[in-house]
C-alpha cells in the first residue's frame, strides 16, 4: 500500500460548471489494466482526502482511476440530499470518450450503496462495481446524521424511491447517540435494520441485478454500521432469483469493522475494531486491498 510520501498528482481536474462532475483523474505510471478505469468516491462525510488516498492506491497498483466528490463540493449538494447520480454518467462518458473499453466503480459505505445504485441505473457504461461496506437500499436524506424528508440520491433531475428511517428525524439522531454510548463506538447497525425490515417502499431496494458486469461486496463482521453479513447474503439470494450471468463475489473480513479499505482514516480509531484488534485489521485491511486488485484482474 501506498506510502504518504508517494503522492500521484493528477493528470487533470474537473468542475460542475466546466464538466458537470467534480473530481480528478490520475494515470497510472505502469499500467497493468489496460483499457479498464475505475470510478471511485468515498462516504457520507463528504471529504474529498479519502478519495485522494484512493486514487493513489489505485494508480500504484497500475490502474487509472477518476475520483468524484458527490456532495459538499462546488456545484453539488451540501447536505446528503438529492445527490446526483448524473455525475457518474457524465464521468463515464469522459472516460469511454478517452477510449476506455471497461470502465468500473468503488465506493465505500455511502458510497458502496451509490456504487451499486449507479451501477444498475447505468448498465450501458459500468461494466464493474466493488462496494465496501455498502447499504442495500436507497437511503433517506439527511442532515449532520439527522434524517430529514426526501432521498439522498436522485437522477435526472428525479428524487429516487428511499427507505424510511425509524425512528426519523431528531428521535433518530437521540437513538443513535444512544446505541454509540452502549456499544462506544458509532453505531447505526440495528437502526438500519429496523428500517429494512420495516421499508414499505419497494422500489427503494437497489436493483444489483441491472448491473452488466461482476459485482464484488466487501464486508466484516465487527462493522458497527451496516449490516454486512444480512446484506451480503440478500444480495446473494437476489441475484439467484433473478439468474445474474455474471460473477458475483463476497468478502467478509472478522475484525475491519467499517473501513474495508486499504488506507487507514484518521477516524477509523472511532471503531472498536480498530482499537482493539489493530494487528487483525492491518491485515484485513491488506487483504481487502489484494482481494479488490484479484477481482480486478479478472474483469
Amino acid at each position: 500500500m501506498v506510502e504518504m510520501t508517494e503522492k500521484i498528482k493528477p493528470e487533470q481536474r474537473f468542475t460542475m460548471e466546466r464538466d458537470g462532475f467534480y473530481g480528478e483523474y490520475y494515470r497510472a505510471k505502469d499500467n497493468a489494466f489496460p483499457d479498464k478505469c475505475m470510478i471511485a468516491f468515498g462516504g457520507s462525510v463528504g471529504k474529498f482526502l479519502l478519495s485522494q488516498m484512493m486514487a493513489w492506491e489505485f494508480a500504484a497498483a497500475g490502474m487509472d482511476v477518476l475520483i468524484l466528490a458527490y456532495h459538499g463540493e462546488p456545484g453539488l449538494p451540501k447536505l446528503l440530499k438529492d445527490q446526483p447520480v448524473d455525475v457518474i454518467e457524465k464521468a463515464a462518458l469522459w472516460l469511454k470518450a478517452q477510449g476506455y473499453e471497461k470502465i468500473g466503480l468503488w465506493g465505500v459505505s455511502m458510497g458502496g450503496c451509490l456504487a451499486l445504485l449507479a451501477g444498475s441505473l447505468l448498465p450501458e457504461l459500468i461494466s464493474c462495481v466493488v462496494a465496501s461496506a455498502p447499504m442495500e437500499m436507497v437511503p433517506q436524506a439527511e442532515d449532520s446524521k439527522c434524517p430529514i424528508p426526501g432521498s439522498a440520491f436522485s437522477f435526472h433531475g428525479r428524487s429516487l424511491p428511499y427507505v424510511r428511517y425509524i425512528p426519523d428525524g431528531k428521535a433518530w439522531k437521540k437513538a443513535f447517540l444512544k446505541e454509540t454510548l452502549r456499544h462506544k463506538e458509532p453505531c447505526t447497525i440495528d437502526l438500519l435494520r429496523t428500517a429494512y425490515e420495516k421499508n414499505d417502499e419497494p422500489e427503494a431496494v437497489i436493483k444489483i441485478w441491472n448491473i452488466r458486469g461482476p459485482i464484488l461486496v466487501l464486508g466484516s463482521e465487527m462493522d458497527s454500521m451496516c449490516p454486512d453479513v444480512e446484506t451480503i447474503r440478500r444480495y446473494g439470494a437476489q441475484l439467484k432469483e433473478h439468474a445474474f450471468p455474471y460473477r458475483f463475489e463476497s468478502r467478509i473480513y472478522p475484525h475491519l469493522g467499517h473501513f474495508i479499505l486499504p488506507v487507514r482514516p484518521y477516524s477509523s480509531a472511532l471503531f472498536l475494531s480498530e482499537r482493539k484488534y489493530k494487528k487483525e485489521c492491518a491485515a484485513e485491511r491488506k487483504q481487502s486491498w489484494e482481494d479488490t486488485l484479484a477481482f480486478l484482474r479478472a474483469w
